[in-house]
C-alpha cells in the first residue's frame, strides 16, 4: 500500500510517536500515539481517532476511580460526547445544577457521579476497552471511588467504597 502525503502529495513518510498527556485532578495519563510524518513538507497530522480512543481510556480511568467531584463528571460528560444540557437529563438535575457542579460552586450527588460513570464503563466495555495509559502518576493519597470485581469486566457493577 503506497500512502502519500495529504498536504504535498510526496511519499515521503516516516513513522513517529507523539506523546500526550493529561491531567485530571491531580492524575496525569500519558500514552504515545503514532502517527505519520511527511519527510518533505514535515506535515504531520495526528490521528484524531486514536486521540478519542485516548481520552475515552482516561474518562474510564475516572470512571473506575474517582473521585466523585465537579471536574471529573465534566470529563466523563465530555467522553460520553453529552452537552451540558443532555447530561442534565440524563442524571434528572436542572442544567443549572450540572454547570454549578462543573464550575466547582457544588458537590456532585454521588448517584449522579455514578450514573454517568457507569455510562462511560459500559462503553468502554462495548469498545473493547480502553487503549493503553502509559504512564500514571498519581499522589500517594489518592481516594479510590470505586473498583471493579476481581476479574477486571468494566460492565458489570462496581462495588464503591472509599480506600
Amino acid at each position: 500500500m503506497n500512502v502519500v502525503c495529504t498536504n504535498c502529495g510526496a511519499r515521503t513518510l516516516a513513522r513517529c510517536d507523539r506523546e500526550i498527556s493529561r491531567t485530571w485532578h491531580g492524575r496525569t495519563y500519558t500514552t504515545k500515539i503514532p502517527f505519520a510524518r511527511c519527510t518533505t513538507c514535515d506535515f504531520a497530522p495526528i490521528p484524531v481517532d486514536a486521540v478519542l480512543a485516548f481520552e475515552r481510556a482516561v474518562a474510564t480511568h475516572v470512571a473506575l476511580f474517582g473521585p466523585a467531584n465537579g471536574d471529573t463528571f465534566r470529563c466523563l460528560r465530555r467522553s460520553m460526547n453529552l452537552d451540558v444540557e443532555e447530561a442534565a437529563r440524563l442524571v434528572q438535575v436542572p442544567l443549572e445544577s450540572v454547570l454549578r457542579w462543573e464550575h466547582g460552586r457544588g458537590k456532585v450527588p454521588i448517584a449522579s457521579w455514578l450514573l454517568l460513570a457507569e455510562l462511560v464503563r459500559e462503553q468502554a466495555a462495548r469498545e473493547g476497552g480502553p487503549v493503553p495509559i502509559v504512564e500514571l502518576t498519581a499522589p500517594p493519597s489518592t481516594r479510590v471511588l470505586a473498583r471493579t470485581h476481581a476479574d477486571g469486566v468494566f460492565g458489570r457493577s462496581p462495588r464503591v467504597g472509599v480506600a
